[in-house]
């Protein structure tokens, strides 16, 4: 059913070949998929440890240092994915 437009809408009708449709649904499906939040992994204490090979310990005074910062999740700490390969690639 065709609804009236009222005062504030307006009708637009814009004729396209299927190629000329294709292309702009790619490029609304790119920007889709950049400005999705990316999921940023979080990991334990342990497997930090145990990926860094160092101490627990450790890891509170890097915290404290500022080389890898903790995040909190509820009363829970973690440490961003992302966080810990910076620190990995700086250790290699």
């Amino acid at each position: 059913m065709f609804k009236q437009p009222t005062t504030q809408q307006a009708v637009i009708s814009i004729q396209m070949t299927p190629e000329q449709f294709e292309r702009i649904e790619k490029m609304f499906d790119l920007i889709a998929e950049r400005t999705k939040p990316k999921e940023e992994k979080l990991l334990t204490i342990k497997q930090v440890a145990e990926l860094l090979g160092v101490t627990e310990p450790t890891l509170w005074r890097w915290n404290k240092e500022g080389i890898l910062k903790r995040v909190k999740v509820g009363n829970k700490v973690r440490y961003k994915e992302s966080d810990v390969n910076k620190v990995l690639e700086e250790m290699a």
